[in-house]
């Protein structure tokens, strides 16, 4: 990883962390969250199209990349317009993403495994932990008073993690492959 690649990691980090904190403090900021997080999909979505029309196009898994691309695109465009719609459905559909994100930290997690990768075992647990985390909050949290917060909180903790996890991959050692 580049010096550029790892600042931006962890800057990338500091700001998911900084969200996850607004959510808490001010869960009436939710919507222009919201409108964050949808902004940067759609940059991420079109940054995999640009990646793919540049280079990935003839690589192996290339047309993945494009479907991904496009996946990715089309949810940042619903989730800017999810932005001003009602709180219940809005916390219902990042409860979704959250779920969606597990499901394919779990599928990491098997791959990996597959692969004799020694720590298989933390994307799977983290995904199995990241789909209880988009059910429990559901099952428990609309049915009490507050529950919106209690969802919002969970939401918030998910987000501070995985931007814990951003910053330490900035600071991360990378491998140097040398060629030729």
């Amino acid at each position: 990883m580049t010096k550029i690649k790892r600042i931006k990691t962890v800057i990338a980090g500091l700001l998911t962390i900084l969200m996850a904190v607004l959510l808490i403090l001010l869960p009436e900021a939710m919507p222009v969250i919201v409108f964050f997080i949808g902004v940067y999909l759609l940059m991420f979505g079109i940054h995999l199209l640009g990646f793919y029309s540049k280079l990935a196009r003839d690589m192996v898994g290339g047309k993945f990349i494009m479907y991904f691309g496009f996946i990715m695109l089309n949810l940042g465009v619903f989730t800017i317009t999810m932005a001003d719609k009602h709180k219940a459905i809005v916390i219902l559909y990042l409860l979704i993403l959250l779920g969606v994100a597990g499901g394919v930290d779990v599928f990491r997690g098997i791959e990996e495994k597959r692969n004799a990768d020694k720590l298989w075992f933390t994307n799977f647990a983290w995904g199995i932990t990241e789909i209880l985390l988009a059910i429990l909050p559901v099952v428990y949290g609309f049915r009490s008073d507050g529950g919106e917060k209690v969802v919002i909180v969970v939401f918030a903790l998910v987000l501070i993690y995985k931007g814990v996890w951003k910053i330490v991959d900035g600071f991360k050692k990378s491998a140097i492959i040398y060629t030729g």
